[in-house]
C-alpha cells in the first residue's frame, strides 16, 4: 500500500528502503528541514560536562566537523538505539541507551549521572525530558544545536495526496502531525484521510490529530521506528 512518511527529508529516505522493503510505497512529504546552529554547537564544546544527553541524532548531525576529541570519553546518554548508533558512529565510547522516550532518558540519568547534564538538543521540542529533570533535581544545562524549519509541501505534492487515498501516514512526531493538519489543502479535505491508518510514534503525537481521525489512529508499543512501521 502507499504510505505517506512526513519526517525530515535526510530521515524520511531510510524510512522510504524500509518500507520499499515490506513491499509498501512510499510517498514522501517532507514538512521540515533542519538548520544546524554550528555556533552554538562550537561554544558548547569548548566546556567539559559531567554528562551529555541526546534526543535526537540530528543534534550529532550538527556537530559534525567539529572537534569532539575532549568530550568522546564523557558518559553519553541517548535517547534510543538509533541515535546511540550515530553517537558510536561519531567516536563517543561511553553510551547509555534509554528506552526511547524523553522519561525513560531522564530516568537513567537520575540513576547514573545526578550530578548533572548538558543536552544537546533543537527547537521546537517535547518538553517530557527537561519537566522529568527538573522534577528530580538534575542540574542541568542546554544547547540548542539545531531548529527545525517548517516546510510548505508542493501543490503538486498536495495534489497526489489527495487524488487517491494513501494506506497509511506515518508521524514520528507531535510537530509533524501538527504541520501536516495545519496544511490549509488537508484541513479542508479531511474525510479524504478517513480510509487511511494514521500511525503515531507515542500517545502524545496521537493528541493532535484532529477529532474526525482519532478512530483512524494507531499508537506505537514503543516509540521507536519498528514499532511504528509494525502498524501498517
Amino acid at each position: 500500500m502507499r504510505v505517506v512518511v512526513t519526517r525530515p527529508l535526510n530521515r524520511a529516505e531510510v524510512t522510504a528502503t524500509e518500507l520499499r522493503g515490506m513491499g509498501h510505497e512510499p510517498l514522501l512529504l517532507p514538512l521540515s528541514a533542519a538548520r544546524h546552529l554550528t555556533n552554538a554547537a562550537a561554544r558548547a564544546l569548548t566546556k567539559s560536562y559531567p554528562a551529555i544527553a541526546l534526543t535526537s541524532a540530528e543534534a550529532l548531525r550538527a556537530l559534525a566537523g567539529l572537534d569532539l576529541s575532549n568530550h568522546l570519553q564523557t558518559p553519553l546518554f541517548a535517547v534510543g538505539r538509533k541515535t546511540a548508533a550515530a553517537a558510536q558512529n561519531s567516536g563517543f565510547q561511553n553510551i547509555r541507551i534509554a528506552d526511547g522516550d524523553g522519561a525513560s532518558l531522564a530516568e537513567l540519568i537520575v540513576q547514573h549521572a545526578p550530578s548533572g547534564v548538558v543536552y544537546l538538543t533543537g527547537r521546537p521540542r517535547s518538553p517530557t525530558f527537561e519537566t522529568a529533570l527538573h522534577a528530580a533535581e538534575i542540574p542541568h544545562s542546554v544547547v540548542e544545536c539545531y531548529e527545525m524549519v517548517p516546510l510548505q509541501p508542493s501543490p503538486a505534492d498536495i495534489r497526489t495526496l489527495l487524488a487517491t487515498p494513501s494506506g497509511a501516514i506515518l508521524f514520528h512526531s507531535r510537530e509533524t502531525a501538527r504541520l501536516f493538519f495545519a496544511l490549509p489543502a488537508i484541513a479542508d479535505n479531511l474525510t479524504v484521510l478517513r480510509s487511511s491508518i494514521i500511525a503515531c510514534l507515542s500517545a502524545r503525537v496521537a493528541d493532535v490529530i484532529p477529532d474526525l481521525l482519532q478512530d483512524r489512529v494507531k499508537i506505537a508499543e514503543r516509540p521507536d521506528e519498528a514499532s511504528l512501521l509494525a502498524l501498517l
